[in-house]
């Protein structure tokens, strides 16, 4: 299957691949290899962050978030939400 969907990256047998889907081409696109990580993202995971991309980002739940965490020394100052 992988094969399939990088035809010609021979070197990407058994490992983590970072892609887009290509809604002109209808495949998926080699973005880069993930030689950084050690086990893929589990599916929900991917399901959450696909549904988040599609659901948008609303710049006041940015905003209360961020003065959240500089108001709570719990949350780390360079998380990214």
């Amino acid at each position: 299957m992988i094969s399939s969907l990088f035809e010609g990256q021979s070197d990407v047998q058994g490992r983590i691949v970072e892609a887009t889907w290509s809604q002109t081409r209808n495949q998926w696109t080699l973005v880069r290899l993930r030689d950084d990580k050690r086990f893929p993202n589990h599916k929900d995971v991917v399901c959450e962050i696909m549904k988040s991309i599609k659901d948008g980002v609303d710049l006041e739940v940015v905003s209360s978030r961020e003065a959240a965490s500089t108001d709570d020394d719990s949350v780390a100052k360079d998380t990214t939400y």
